[in-house]
């Protein structure tokens, strides 16, 4: 099996979002490449846009709002190829009901679902 790099519109948004190799930070231009990127199924890419999304950086440039439902989704999508950080994310946004369920019962089974999954896939903090 052929092993590849990092994708590269993954790589240049993590440039624009953390301000690396002389470029001013710009979360607008990082959330629009790693959207490029997610649309091929890329995980890392749809990891950092659940994070994004939660953390109020995931709209156009002054407007903070978080928008949970987004993160759950592009969480989900990376948790769902094995990205064991999204699954403890999506764990977390049911615990504190971040995301609306039916009631409380199916909030709980869910984050202990992927905080299961979390574990499973070997992230340390679900254990």
């Amino acid at each position: 099996a052929r092993r590849t790099l990092s994708p590269p519109r993954y790589n240049l948004g993590r440039v624009f979002y953390h301000g690396l190799l002389g470029q001013r930070a710009n979360r607008r231009n990082a959330r629009l490449l790693f959207e490029k990127a997610a649309k091929r199924r890329e995980k890392c890419a749809q990891a950092a846009l659940g994070y994004m999304y939660e953390k109020g950086e995931g709209r156009c440039e002054g407007d903070l709002k978080t928008d949970y439902n987004h993160a759950k989704r592009y969480y989900g999508m990376a948790a769902n190829q094995g990205c064991e950080r999204s699954a403890f994310n999506l764990g977390h946004l049911f615990e504190k009901g971040l995301v609306i369920t039916e009631n409380d019962v199916v909030r709980y089974a869910l984050a202990k679902q992927w905080y299961e999954r979390a574990e499973a896939l070997g992230y340390a903090r679900a254990e």
